[in-house]
């Protein structure tokens, strides 16, 4: 072969977030060995590997393709009450420490917390600063984020991130509101 071209598709995407999700409750959220569950969302496409066809809705990607891995729960896409009622103090709950953090800072520029999982974003009140000034504060200490519509400070941490590195970003965007505050 006098070429390759090494690639990751979005199985091997899919496949990376679900073993990191699990790691994560094992190693980070205390539950018990062999126990943490997974929730996904019924019409969702993303392999055909087995951790991928297990939590499928679609009976042709699962026909013959079990008994698949335990611990990986479907819901009706767009139901949060479906959603509530899945998680159990053994499911892998990503962002759940983001968004509890951030929606504990008390500033008068935080108008809004709001996302899904890792994917936060905080509404800045345009009338004390602007969003672009937080995330050139939230730089100056070492957290990269994004400003959107000059009103929106924009989180998107990886799936791998560290319970010790959310805190390390909630306390910077603490720091940075106040240090934009104490300014005037």
């Amino acid at each position: 072969m006098d070429r390759a071209l090494p690639v990751n598709t979005g199985l091997e995407a899919v496949e990376t977030a679900l073993k990191a999700a699990r790691k994560w409750a094992y190693a980070v959220k205390g539950v018990p060995h062999d126990c943490a569950e997974i929730i996904a969302c019924e019409g969702k496409f993303h392999g055909r590997s087995i951790a991928i066809t297990g939590p499928s809705s679609e009976a042709q990607y699962r026909q013959g393709f079990g008994p698949f891995s335990p611990g990986l729960r479907l819901v009706p896409y767009g139901d949060i009450a479906a959603l509530e009622r899945a998680i159990t103090p053994h499911t892998a709950e990503l962002g759940v420490r983001l968004m509890s953090g951030l929606g504990a800072i008390a500033s008068p520029l935080v108008q809004d917390v709001r996302g899904k999982g890792l994917l936060v974003g905080v509404e800045i009140d345009p009338a004390r600063a602007s969003a672009r000034r937080v995330v050139e504060g939230l730089l100056a200490r070492g957290v990269l984020s994004k400003e959107t519509h000059g009103t929106v400070v924009r989180f998107a941490p990886p799936l791998v991130i560290e319970p010790e590195e959310i805190d390390v970003a909630v306390e910077a965007l603490r720091d940075a509101l106040a240090e934009i505050e104490r300014a005037g």
